[in-house]
């Protein structure tokens, strides 16, 4: 979309579209962010996160046709988001391997074995929702101002409430982190064989093997890309 609107659509056709543009970004964070509030399983949950992410994203993009600095807004989206959410379902996986479901009212919290995971949840969460000084909290801040600076007022609005409302779906999937672990675990925990304590422990998957580290290792590189958000930005109009 960056490459069809800076590069080939007329510069009139951008301009006179933009705020579409813009409008139709809003919606779709919108309806993700209804999708995650409604989900039931964990997975969906934080798929319908990125219907909404990636709402922000075109939002930006619509933005930058009356302010141009929004487009570095749009690549800290991207880049944010892509570790972000890839540490989220990464995080996600070795939870629905920990509890054997997914269902998100019925996970708990897998054991102390688990810390890297939950380290990766608290940081692509904080970065979805856009709390310094993460790579997302970077990114909307560049698009407030960038849609102030457009005329476009509603934005800031539109970004202060999405992460009001990314903070309320994600907060589901923290109070799972807290409950009690469940008697039984593992994705094998169910069947005649596996009902030994120590055969449900041996059978356990160890956070290092699931990617407990490489989870967490993609939530630090969201957590970086905060702190050089501003050599980033420079760079990017260097380019320009």
């Amino acid at each position: 979309l960056i490459r069809l609107w800076t590069d080939l659509a007329p510069q009139a056709l951008w301009s006179f579209t933009g705020q579409g543009l813009a409008v139709f970004g809003a919606v779709s964070a919108a309806i993700g962010t209804i999708g995650a509030y409604r989900a039931e399983r964990l997975k969906p949950m934080i798929a319908y996160s990125t219907v909404a992410q990636i709402g922000y994203m075109v939002l930006a993009l619509g933005v930058a046709a009356a302010e141009p600095r929004a487009l570095a807004a749009v690549i800290a989206f991207v880049a944010a988001h892509a570790v972000a959410k890839s540490a989220l379902f990464l995080a996600a996986g070795q939870m629905v391997k920990a509890n054997g479901h997914d269902e998100i009212a019925r996970l708990a919290d897998p054991g102390p074995d688990w810390g890297p995971m939950r380290g990766a949840v608290a940081i692509a969460a904080a970065t979805l929702i856009g709390l310094p000084p993460t790579g997302g909290f970077a990114a909307k801040w560049t698009l407030a101002q960038s849609g102030m600076a457009g005329g476009l007022w509603w934005v800031p609005l539109v970004l202060v409430l999405g992460g009001l409302a990314t903070a309320g779906y994600m907060t589901r999937l923290a109070a799972a982190l807290m409950r009690r672990a469940p008697d039984t675990r593992g994705v094998d925990a169910w069947s005649p064989e596996m009902q030994s304590e120590g055969a449900r422990d041996a059978a356990a998957p160890k956070p290092v093997a699931d990617g407990g580290w490489a989870s967490l290792g993609l939530a630090m590189l969201a957590l970086a890309l905060g702190f050089a958000s501003l050599p980033i930005a420079a760079l990017m109009e260097s380019g320009a």
